[in-house]
């Protein structure tokens, strides 16, 4: 894929109208269109981003509406990824993308500018080094609950903490014993 700059897309653009009735330029116009509102209209978050500046290059409406934005134009004149998240954190992801070619299931948070969502990325580098490009899946609710999960069980452990202390306490101990 080719990283979208907009020099390249004019001098395409124009290279389609001169050739507009040519039945080769025709296919690959339709092709181009339905490609187009296929990646609109998947009900998959897709991104593409410059890897240098973390640039929205593209995304589709779902990408949009996870992001909070209500469309994908304003996503891209509004947020850059490195806006989201720790440059540390995006780091380690570029590092782990180079060495194992993508990553999987990567868990980033993403702290947008009304709310904070947490996402499961699908990602690999592009564009002959270029891009980050791949899916986004919102699991902010699994990650909630297994943080109260997580709180809860601290909860639990704590209080068995003390059941146990207190068995175990010499003073408990002998007033058991002489009671």
């Amino acid at each position: 894929m080719v990283p979208q700059n907009r020099k390249y897309n004019t001098i395409q653009v124009q290279r389609l109208h001169l050739n507009r009735g040519n039945p080769m330029t025709d296919q690959v116009t339709e092709g181009a269109a339905t490609y187009k509102c296929f990646f609109d209209e998947t009900p998959v978050a897709l991104i593409q981003t410059d890897i240098e500046t973390g640039e929205f290059l593209m995304a589709n409406k779902c990408a949009a509406t996870m992001l909070g934005f209500d469309t994908v134009e304003e996503l891209k004149a509004t947020v850059k990824t490195t806006d989201l998240y720790p440059a540390s954190q995006r780091q380690r992801l570029i590092e782990i993308m180079k060495q194992n070619g993508k990553v999987e299931g990567f868990e980033i948070e993403f702290k947008l500018p009304n709310r904070t969502i947490w996402v499961s990325a699908t990602l690999r580098i592009n564009c002959e080094g270029q891009c980050i490009e791949g899916s986004l899946k919102d699991i902010t609710e699994s990650v909630e609950l297994r943080q109260k999960q997580l709180r809860l069980l601290r909860e639990v452990g704590k209080k068995l903490d003390k059941k146990l202390s207190r068995k175990s306490d010499p003073n408990i101990l002998a007033e058991r014993q002489t009671a």
